[in-house]
């Protein structure tokens, strides 16, 4: 009896500690081009970048409009759990022959001090194979809450690419 009282004596601080909460990143964000480092190359033709984030407890959705020269308007959504689990979707990418939804793994991880690290994993069939294209993005809220800062590192077949883009609260 004295033993299984020292073991939960032991156990009860581990027990206790509760998961990391995330920041609060809700609200509409827009890209801020001087702020931001490295922007990939088909930022030249970026008009604007913007998001629109609803988070719960559990959960965080993430409207993504980015608007250019070329390609017009784009949107996209993104839902991920903030319980570190995977979660099975598509999502598009733009290819030479247009627009194409792909298999994709989406994977949010709540950070002490709140940042996030979000995982998309996208499986793109080709002719011949399957290619993976991977982008890890960390996000972090400034302390006065007005300014997200996304680390984005991309692994594709074409290379690793990382940059920093840094979003105002509307």
């Amino acid at each position: 009896m004295r033993k299984t009282l020292a073991a939960l004596a032991l156990l009860l601080p581990t027990l206790l500690v509760a998961a990391p909460k995330p920041a609060n990143y809700s609200g509409k964000w827009t890209l801020v081009r001087a702020q931001s480092r490295n922007l990939p190359p088909f930022y030249a033709h970026v008009t604007s970048h913007a998001l629109d984030v609803k988070q719960s407890a559990d959960a965080l959705d993430v409207h993504v409009t980015i608007s250019s020269d070329d390609r017009g308007t784009e949107t996209f959504d993104f839902h991920y759990t903030l319980d570190g689990k995977e979660a099975q979707t598509a999502s598009t990418i733009i290819t030479p022959n247009g627009a194409k939804a792909v298999p994709t793994t989406l994977k949010a991880i709540v950070q002490d001090g709140g940042n996030l690290q979000i995982t998309i994993v996208r499986q793109i069939p080709m002719p011949d194979q399957t290619i993976q294209a991977t982008t890890v993005e960390t996000w972090q809220l400034a302390p006065d809450g007005k300014t997200i800062t996304i680390h984005r590192a991309d692994d594709t077949p074409r290379g690793k690419m990382e940059s920093d883009l840094s979003f105002v609260k509307e």
